[in-house]
């Protein structure tokens, strides 16, 4: 039987084998093979540097103040959520594929969080998204159809995630 802490590290190194390649994959798409301006671009590459040495150092954190590992696991969800919505909001008219970086984040609430949590976030991650879209031009019914259909999917992938986990354990 695996202990709190042990539980803890799996979860952070999953998301790590998994989720941060493919968030890169997401953000370097968007870099280098959109029509996004260069230097935005640059930027955008940055932060992704920054999000990926956080997220891989998060583990040996953990490892070295067990005690700590909620702290340390809730501030890597805030930094990531700051991290994802600033890409968001560079790429979405450019990458519409970007608001994935939300789909994993609520991955990843769903595997740490019970579900109570995990709806907070999901409520979270909804607005942003809309607060984003409508930001960034969002006025036609097919445009808010999308935009309802990618909310649904945040909030069915945490929930199912969530529930998955939970029966594993």
């Amino acid at each position: 039987m695996l202990t709190e802490h042990e539980k803890s590290m799996l979860m952070v190194n999953l998301v790590n084998r998994y989720m941060t390649p493919f968030a890169a994959l997401l953000v370097l798409s968007a870099a280098f093979l959109s029509s996004t301006p260069g230097k935005v671009s640059a930027a955008a590459v940055l932060i992704l540097a920054v999000a990926w040495a956080m997220n891989f150092a998060t583990p040996r954190f953990i490892a070295r103040f067990p005690e700590r590992t909620e702290v340390i696991r809730n501030a890597r969800v805030v930094v990531n959520y700051v991290f994802d919505l600033a890409l968001i909001w560079i790429f979405l008219p450019y990458w519409p594929s970007i608001w994935l970086l939300f789909l994993l984040t609520i991955i990843a609430v769903g595997a740490y969080e019970d579900k109570k949590t995990v709806v907070q976030h999901a409520v979270l991650l909804t607005a942003m998204l809309c607060i984003v879209s409508f930001g960034r031009g969002a006025c036609t019914l097919a445009q808010w159809g999308d935009v309802g259909v990618r909310a649904a999917a945040l909030w069915f992938t945490g929930l199912f995630t969530n529930r998955l986990v939970a029966s594993l354990q």
